[in-house]
């Protein structure tokens, strides 16, 4: 918070974001560190609250001019989520809870909207069928974070959505006779699409 507040004032966005900050030049650095310590230290709960709020509060409250850094941040944490998805244990559903959770930060940025849409957009196509996927595996059941990934990647996108539109739907379906947190987050999901 003191780092975000020593802002080197260098303009304003359209939007009133900040362009720059204190931290901008360690910005990749200490979203790496705090990853890392996300993965190595996942059965300390403590330390792993801290560690996501402070990588949301990073996100969420980051200048302008660390957006592709979090964008690259935000593929790594992709990346790493297909790779624990393929490697199923009996620890992956925190896990997989977790990253989901730093990529629902990132997904919620205004500025990530661009990064989505369009009709040939690789990345939002993989990250679709990777969050349809996880909310079709009997392993791991509907996860309320996919669902809310889900429904925050339809906002972003827009039109753009409509063509996922036959799977979400049949998931949707099935989302109401499962439990109540699981239907709340169905019907945000109806709300969002």
């Amino acid at each position: 918070e003191i780092l975000n507040s020593a802002t080197e004032h260098t303009g304003q966005s359209t939007f009133g974001v900040k362009q720059t900050c204190a931290y901008s030049a360690a910005y990749g650095s200490l979203l790496k560190m705090l990853f890392d310590t996300m993965i190595r230290r996942k059965n300390e709960p403590n330390v792993l609250g801290a560690t996501l709020s402070t990588l949301d509060t990073l996100v969420s409250k980051s200048p302008t001019d660390c957006n592709e850094t979090t964008l690259k941040f935000f593929d790594g944490v992709f990346n790493h989520l297909q790779a624990t998805l393929k490697n199923m244990n009996s620890n992956v559903l925190d896990l997989v809870r977790n990253e989901l959770q730093l990529m629902i930060c990132v997904i919620q940025q205004r500025w990530m909207a661009a990064c989505l849409q369009g009709s040939g957009n690789a990345r939002c196509d993989t990250l679709v069928k990777t969050l349809l996927a996880i909310l079709t595996n009997p392993k791991l059941g509907i996860s309320e974070d996919a669902v809310v990934a889900l429904g925050s990647i339809a906002t972003r996108v827009n039109t753009h959505f409509i063509k996922y539109m036959d799977p979400v739907h049949q998931l949707i379906q099935s989302g109401f006779s499962g439990s109540s947190d699981v239907t709340l987050c169905i019907v945000d999901l109806v709300s969002d699409v």
